[in-house]
């Protein structure tokens, strides 16, 4: 059982710190083309943000909607397998099944989850075989495709029952690159605090769920 990270932890102000540094620094590339993200709506973007990498902290987060199979990356080395595709189709069953609110669940996770690996472990990315992203095989530019429709679609959700968070989805539909370049800065800030070798930081991000916090 995955234990929750309280909400004045260490690790969690720490992450709000670098998401708000982060973001700060490169703001001048999201206010060119959306000049009113400023104020509330990027601050509950960044917080939105901040929370996946507490979330993605713990295996079984990424897990939450189905169950990923693990692959072999090097004889050191173990982490899910990126299956985009098992999450696609866990949202064409929703449709068929006709439950919107765990259709409505399954985009965000895919929001979450295609943001998270886009920007923070990218080499673990595969090629996704669908008829709709095969024009471009590069598998970043697919999740990123992935996630901003995922995004977009839960943002249509939540307007459609007048929820209070449409305009944050919309916005990180809109803004999905700009939070991938603050990821990846954000690796490689970890990378550099955590592990002297670069390459390293990927096996000593994503850990196993705490039992003590």
């Amino acid at each position: 059982m995955t234990i929750e990270v309280p909400q004045h932890h260490p690790i969690r102000e720490h992450f709000d710190v670098m998401v708000t540094d982060t973001f700060r620094h490169f703001y001048g590339l999201v206010a060119q083309q959306l000049p009113n993200m400023k104020g509330e709506p990027l601050r509950q973007m960044g917080n939105y943000v901040s929370n996946i990498l507490i979330e993605f902290i713990h295996l079984d987060r990424i897990n939450k909607i189905n169950q990923f199979t693990k692959t072999k990356t090097d004889e050191n080395d173990t982490l899910p397998a990126a299956t985009l595709e098992s999450l696609l189709y866990e949202s064409e069953i929703s449709i068929l099944e006709g439950t919107p609110e765990r259709e409505r669940e399954v985009h965000q996770h895919i929001g979450d989850f295609t943001l998270f690996f886009a920007g923070m472990l990218p080499r673990y990315l595969h090629p996704i075989k669908t008829d709709d992203l095969t024009e471009n095989p590069d598998p970043i530019h697919q999740h990123k495709l992935v996630g901003i429709r995922s995004y977009g679609i839960t943002a249509k959700f939540e307007n459609s029952v007048g929820g209070p968070r449409a305009a944050l989805f919309t916005n990180l539909a809109q803004c999905f690159e700009f939070n991938v370049l603050c990821l990846s800065v954000i690796k490689q800030n970890l990378a550099e605090s955590i592990a002297p070798d670069y390459e390293e930081a990927d096996k000593t991000f994503l850990i196993e769920p705490v039992t003590r916090l």
